[in-house]
């Protein structure tokens, strides 16, 4: 079924190990280089030592950002079961795990992500009461996030979205 795994009833929002290295790296080179770069600039103090410490603490803000966006950014598995919806997130330390019921659920609706750099994204979102939306992977095509919002529907006996 569309995107679902192979047991029908679960369905995966990855943040695998490669991109948490990577963002991870990335962002403790930019933490690394910019004071390493810039620290003449700031020492001895002089009249531009203000504009060095600005751009350094930018490129340390920016590095940090990445690093947390590396170690803390969670993967997520939905599990449908009979009118229920669990959804686990794992973080590098540790998991969280919530179950919302169908009558909970406000909307399974089709969204589209905007994109300046090439086509827009589209994705099936699930609504819950009191809740941040759950957004799927992204997808190339209004009809896959379309029939992916149906399978989310079917599986919580819930109404299946308009068009």
């Amino acid at each position: 079924m569309a995107g679902m795994e192979d047991d029908g009833q679960t369905y995966l929002l990855p943040h695998p190990a490669f991109a948490r290295v990577i963002l991870t790296l990335a962002g403790l080179f930019a933490m690394f280089i910019a004071p390493f770069e810039l620290w003449r600039g700031v020492w001895p103090p002089n009249l531009l030592s203000p504009f060095f410490g600005f751009i350094m603490l930018g490129g340390i803000s920016v590095g940090a950002a990445f690093v947390w966006a590396g170690l803390a950014a969670p993967s997520g598995r939905l599990v449908f079961h009979d009118g229920r919806l669990e959804v686990h997130q794992t973080f590098l330390r540790g998991t969280r795990s919530w179950v919302i019921k169908a009558a909970e659920i406000e909307a399974v609706e089709v969204e589209e992500s905007v994109s300046s750099d090439g086509p827009n994204d589209w994705y099936a979102v699930i609504r819950a009461a009191a809740r941040d939306p759950i957004r799927s992977r992204p997808l190339g095509r209004r009809a896959a996030a379309e029939e992916l919002a149906g399978v989310f529907c079917s599986k919580l006996g819930l109404k299946p979205p308009a068009p």
